[in-house]
């Protein structure tokens, strides 16, 4: 009798110990421990230092996005100010957190003010200004907890391996991706009801899916949108990809409208909306107006191309390069991805 009940109660210890193994490791107990890790404030404001040459600040802005979501905070990405001015933001509280390459040195009088986070993949960090802990403590333990799940594995995908610089090089193993920004491009497409994989085409065009990209015109982000032009469409900050993308593809839409309203057939008017859009509309209705003087159908892509070499003021090499770069990747996109 007493063997039984020594059994029973044996086992009884031994489900007791299994259910509480299995809540350890569940993410509900995970979320609970990791609650003393929170920083508490309601927004976190950070600052990307931009890296002209890569995605990693598209990747950087979206991981520190996360981190303000896991602390329950609204974050808020602002532009860079440029040159050391952003370190002295940071130890002046005006950001919580500094993003930054590491191959570039801190500032030396802005050294033993600041703390450096854990690496947030490649050669990145954030800084922290030294009084700010726990806000360090914070990120670099959801930094070491982030990297471990899947959902960290499926932004590096997306970031650094969807895709490669050379767009769609033969044998690409696309795995039905485009770019890091595949969702939010997919989005807006559907909003002016187009086609995502062009937008996709035009994005790689104009800034090779680097959202930090800029032109000596002052056109910025993954569209190169002016902020005057951005400003038409109620967006204040593009160098947001997803501000940015939503202000190019409103913009495309609109030239997209422009000359479907005049009855040209769909591949002239897609044509002349990638035109309009490097050349700007003003500018591509004087070609079409010269083409008219000079015999050439204006609504024909093709014939008003013919007639720049006449033009005394525009020869329209690049925006001809432009445009045809647009259309070949744009089908090369339609026959390998969805």
């Amino acid at each position: 009798m007493i063997k039984k009940d020594v059994y029973f109660v044996g086992k009884a210890l031994l489900v007791l110990l299994l259910v509480i193994a299995i809540r350890l490791i569940t993410p509900e107990h995970r979320v609970r421990r990791n609650t003393y890790h929170i920083y508490r404030k309601d927004t976190l404001v950070f600052s990307i230092l931009p890296d002209r040459k890569s995605r990693q600040g598209g990747f950087n802005r979206e991981l520190i996005e996360r981190f303000a979501e896991y602390n329950g905070s609204e974050s808020l990405i602002v532009p860079p100010v440029g040159g050391e001015m952003d370190w002295e933001y940071l130890v002046d509280g005006k950001y919580d957190m500094l993003v930054f390459s590491l191959n570039d040195s801190i500032p030396e009088q802005y050294v033993s003010n600041v703390f450096v986070t854990r690496e947030t993949g490649g050669k990145d960090a954030c800084a922290v200004k030294v009084s700010d802990i726990k806000l360090l403590n914070s990120f670099n333990f959801w930094l070491s907890d982030f990297k471990s799940d899947d959902t960290y594995k499926q932004m590096v995908f997306r970031f650094f391996r969807a895709y490669r610089l050379s767009a769609m090089p033969e044998g690409f193993d696309h795995k039905n991706a485009i770019s890091p920004y595949d969702y939010i491009i997919k989005k807006y497409s559907k909003y002016i009801n187009a086609d995502w994989r062009l937008i996709s085409a035009i994005i790689y065009e104009e800034s090779r899916f680097i959202h930090s990209s800029s032109s000596s015109k002052n056109a910025r982000g993954l569209m190169q949108i002016k902020e005057s032009t951005a400003a038409i469409y109620g967006v204040d900050n593009i160098l947001d990809p997803e501000l940015n993308i939503k202000a190019g593809t409103l913009h495309f839409d609109y030239l997209f409208n422009l000359y479907r309203q005049e009855g040209l057939d769909s591949a002239n008017v897609i044509k002349f909306a990638l035109a309009s859009y490097n050349a700007g509309a003003g500018r591509i209705q004087q070609c079409r107006e010269h083409a008219a003087s000079v015999g050439l159908n204006p609504n024909d892509w093709e014939e008003v191309v013919k007639g720049f070499d006449s033009m005394p003021d525009f020869k329209g090499t690049q925006t001809t390069r432009y445009v045809r770069n647009v259309i070949d990747l744009f089908e090369r996109y339609k026959q390998v991805v969805d």
